[in-house]
């Protein structure tokens, strides 16, 4: 699946004399990738099963500029993230 990718970001510091808040947005959209795959194990066919999925995501972001339009001198540059998820599926019994 492809996808398009945009960031706001917001730092903000206090303390107890200043408080500063700085917000980043990228200044364009970028491509991106997201791929995955799942599995289902039925332990009791209709009533109990497990799910997992897994998968890669690969994304780009290259330029931020703050609210005044200056650029980030260093912005990120986007990377590549792994993801997983398991889920236990429970069934009620339905009597009918």
């Amino acid at each position: 699946m492809l996808t398009w990718n945009t960031a706001k970001l917001v730092n903000s510091y206090s303390d107890p004399y200043v408080s500063t808040e700085e917000k980043l947005e990228s200044v364009r959209s970028y491509l991106g990738f997201v791929g995955g795959v799942g599995a289902v194990f039925y332990i009791i066919p209709q009533y109990i099963s497990v799910e997992a999925n897994g998968g890669y995501s690969l994304f780009s972001i290259s330029e931020m500029q703050f609210d005044g339009g200056e650029l980030l001198a260093e912005s990120p540059d986007g990377g590549l993230a792994m993801k997983t998820l398991s889920v236990l599926v429970v069934g009620l019994l339905s009597f009918n």
